[in-house]
């Protein structure tokens, strides 16, 4: 989580701020892209508690459109690797 996005003002407060680099230091260090950043939101713990989708109950959201990234990159990776696939045969 990368910090606390307000519902109602969108401002952002980190609230566990990194000790030791965090994610991007760890994806840095094992040469992996780091997705995304998702920021704290309690609707996201209650959506699920509600057995919800997230995506669905507050799309416009800042986590949502972090998760939408997060997609998108994970899908255009899977593209690239079938194309390469395809290619290498």
């Amino acid at each position: 989580m990368s910090g606390f996005v307000c519902p109602k003002c969108k401002n952002t407060s980190q609230i566990f701020p990194p000790s030791s680099g965090g994610a991007e230091k760890m994806c840095a260090d094992l040469n992996l892209p780091l997705l995304g950043q998702v920021p704290l939101d309690p609707r996201i713990g209650r959506s699920c508690d509600e057995g919800k989708s997230f995506l669905q109950e507050v799309p416009d959201s800042p986590a949502a459109e972090v998760y939408h990234g997060i997609v998108q990159s994970i899908q255009d990776y899977c593209a690239n690797r079938a194309a390469d696939g395809q290619n290498a045969t």
